[in-house]
């Protein structure tokens, strides 16, 4: 039978059976493989050798082309590394490093929307702005409750002494101390973490309490600043802290109030700060059976008043919220959208119909 043909050729046996696919490179390289090859199954085994050192691919209806798998082999793994980027998991899409903890606040509050954002980050990592209205006038409220929110922040933290590393090593040894706005850092199930609480007070190893403040007119405590303050306490864990008694504190100051720290003298920001801890610690000291504990309208100053919402730290909880939240991260699960019709009337990214799954239309 002629080469040029395709055929089938099977032993008498029925052990095993051949499939020949030819083209003209067969022409000139096969006999001779053939032809030093003596029984059937030698041939069998040579063209069982060629097919599989030869790739053929149709090229058009009337001709047949032939690569080497070597040549094949790059095209193959750029192949796979596209479908790897396109299916690629959030973690690998996240502009940062590590993921702080504000992003899993944000996953709480909706998670779809730290996906919006995904797709296109804001320049200033703001979950809540999308990119095509950063610095905008339609993004302006939001831009300003942030601004409000980090000069509160800077202004306690000019009225704390900074600590290097070998001080915090000697207070840890000896003495009470406090840190402010210091940098955190963790990882769960191979994510890397990051925070910066705004005030966390130590007596030695022992983390006891930490204040996080939020520039707000709401007197309640969203599932997001909870969480937030929860991964607080596990990051100051991985630290190799005590975390078994840790006070979790959520400093709510109205908006009309966000300039007034501020101004104060780093005495007065001193004494601000001593009497949140003390109203806290008289909260659970009054009432030491509960898990959660708030106080309405504490005067800090005259005519100045803040709210606040205590609750322990619990190591479990902390571990349930982070296995939750990874498992988006790591491609686990899709994102979930709220369920909270008001945070859909005010979502930016339903304003712009970027979002597909909105509970109501934009200021519905």
């Amino acid at each position: 039978m002629a080469i040029g043909a395709s055929r089938k050729e099977s032993s008498t046996f029925g052990l095993a059976r051949v499939n020949l696919v030819t083209s003209r490179c067969l022409n000139s390289q096969l006999p001779r493989m053939i032809a030093s090859s003596g029984s059937f199954w030698q041939h069998a085994r040579a063209r069982a050798r060629w097919r599989r050192s030869q790739l053929y691919i149709r090229t058009s209806r009337t001709s047949r082309a032939c690569i080497s798998i070597a040549a094949a082999v790059p095209t193959i793994r750029q192949t796979g590394q596209m479908k790897r980027r396109k299916s690629a998991r959030p973690l690998d899409r996240f502009p940062y490093s590590e993921i702080g903890v504000s992003y899993f606040a944000e996953q709480a509050y909706c998670e779809k929307r730290v996906e919006l954002w995904l797709q296109n980050p804001t320049t200033s990592g703001l979950v809540s702005v999308p990119a095509a209205l950063e610095g905008l006038a339609e993004a302006q409220d939001q831009e300003d409750l942030v601004t409000s929110g980090k000069d509160f922040h800077e202004a306690v933290e000019s009225a704390t002494t900074p600590l290097s590393s070998s001080e915090i090593a000697r207070a840890v040894q000896s003495r009470s101390f406090a840190l402010a706005e210091s940098r955190l850092t963790g990882e769960y199930r191979g994510v890397r973490l990051r925070g910066r609480p705004d005030h966390v007070f130590f007596d030695g190893r022992d983390a006891s309490c930490v204040l996080e403040y939020k520039v707000t007119d709401s007197n309640q405590l969203p599932t997001s600043h909870r969480v937030q303050l929860l991964l607080y306490g596990y990051l100051l864990g991985q630290q190799n802290f005590n975390v078994d008694n840790f006070i979790l504190v959520c400093v709510l100051v109205p908006r009309r109030h966000d300039t007034w720290l501020a101004k104060l003298a780093p005495s007065r920001i001193r004494k601000f700060l001593t009497t949140i801890r003390a109203e806290a610690e008289s909260l659970i000291a009054a009432q030491p059976s509960r898990k959660n504990w708030h106080q309405m309208g504490v005067e800090i100053s005259r005519g100045i008043h803040v709210n606040l919402r205590v609750f322990r730290y619990d190591q479990q909880r902390a571990e349930s919220e982070l296995e939750f939240f990874t498992a988006y991260w790591l491609g686990g699960r899709d994102a979930i959208r709220t369920t909270m019709e008001s945070k859909c009337a005010l979502c930016q990214y339903n304003q712009l119909n970027l979002c597909p799954v909105p509970q109501v239309e934009y200021g519905g």
